[in-house]
């Protein structure tokens, strides 16, 4: 059981991020991608530097934030009727 929360946790944590501070989440993978070189093999790398991307950042840190809720609620109250 430990593993599924550990996991819940870093989903959460990471759906949070991207939800309330999407432009630093997208300025640390755009620095990730320029300093490993990844960027040249990227075919999304033009589109992650528009302001589509921090909307997109955003709906997937509630979809993430929402994902861990009902994961949660189904394992406390068993499977959604």
């Amino acid at each position: 059981m430990a593993p599924l929360f550990l996991t819940l946790a870093f989903l959460f944590s990471a759906g949070l991020a991207a939800a309330t501070v999407p432009i630093r989440v997208q300025t640390l993978i755009l620095e990730f991608l320029r300093k490993t070189g990844t960027y040249r093999f990227n075919p999304f790398f033009k589109w992650m530097q528009t302001d589509s991307y921090v909307t997109y950042l955003r709906l997937m840190g509630w979809a993430m934030m929402a994902f861990v809720a009902l994961i949660l609620y189904v394992a406390r109250n068993g499977p959604i009727k």
